[in-house]
């Protein structure tokens, strides 16, 4: 799993203070394996006491705390959402459809993709994702449609706002509406489907 690397911006003073007060070992010339005895916070996130890989990237004022492998403190590592997950779509009973699913796929650089849904109701997808809050991600999507007429041309636009419960598990909400050919002058279907996703693992082949 890639690395989540957190920039945190730090006084000489609490370097030196870290440097004397927990124990440390080189890994580099800027690196160093450190322990940190108390729990401390990083934005919305909460990180245990535990080990480190720290970095330092700048002699005086900054480091980084590499998140992820290290960590023995026993507490929730922050999810990493990027790869792929089949997700299961609960239309609001207004809608009239049955559940449904779809794969979904974050990328790195904000890169959001879905499948053809499984009742091909709506054709595949692609858009944007962005971290919006503590384990809580929002992504929004476009496909195209065709009317009647060769002319008829429109998108389907998708925004779904999804919370990290568990490492391989996402629960959350979704909205769906019919907009013009650039994505605008939007009507949205009425509710929101419940949304559940279960992450796609690597699982070798058992064929000899």
């Amino acid at each position: 799993m890639k690395k989540n690397i957190i920039n945190v911006t730090v006084t000489l003073f609490f370097l030196l203070t870290l440097g004397a007060e927990t124990g440390q070992a080189q890994t580099s010339s800027n690196q160093f394996k450190s322990y940190i005895p108390f729990q401390f916070n990083v934005g919305e996130q909460k990180f245990p006491a535990g080990e480190y890989l720290i970095e330092r990237t700048n002699r005086l004022a900054s480091m980084e705390i590499v998140v992820g492998g290290l960590s023995k403190g026993g507490g929730t590592k922050a999810t990493q959402i990027e790869g792929t997950w089949l997700l299961t779509v609960t239309t609001p009973p207004a809608a009239g459809r049955p559940p449904f699913e779809v794969l979904i796929s974050f990328a790195s650089g904000g890169v959001f993709l879905a499948s053809a849904e499984s009742d091909q109701g709506t054709p595949p997808q692609q858009g944007a994702w962005a971290k919006t809050g503590a384990n809580e991600y929002t992504a929004t999507a476009l496909a195209f449609g065709h009317g009647p007429n060769p002319g008829d041309l429109f998108t389907f636009k998708i925004k779904s706002l999804f919370q990290s419960v568990g490492e391989n598990e996402l629960e959350g909400l979704g909205e769906a509406a019919i907009c013009d050919a650039s994505g605008n002058n939007c009507q949205r279907f009425p509710g929101c489907s419940t949304l559940h996703a279960t992450r796609v693992t690597v699982e070798p082949p058992s064929c000899p």
